[in-house]
């Protein structure tokens, strides 16, 4: 409970606007808890012979191991 309390109150003191401003969003809570902020995102992968070699031996791979879809 004290904790929680705690952590209640350090995000309601907590001043995000900068953060708002920058990130568009900004979840106090999980910040309050964890101490920092993390946005993961997927790239898109590049279209390289290499690529196209890694993916296409993984498609046979995947198959091979679960069998054909």
């Amino acid at each position: 409970m004290v904790v929680a309390a705690r952590e209640s109150r350090r995000a309601l003191a907590l001043d995000v606007r900068a953060l708002v401003w920058q990130n568009k969003r900004f979840d106090a809570e999980t910040f309050v808890k964890t101490g920092h902020l993390a946005e993961y995102r997927a790239y898109p992968l590049p279209d390289t012979p290499m690529m196209r070699e890694a993916l296409a031996e993984a498609y046979r791979e995947k198959e091979r191991l679960f069998g054909a879809k």
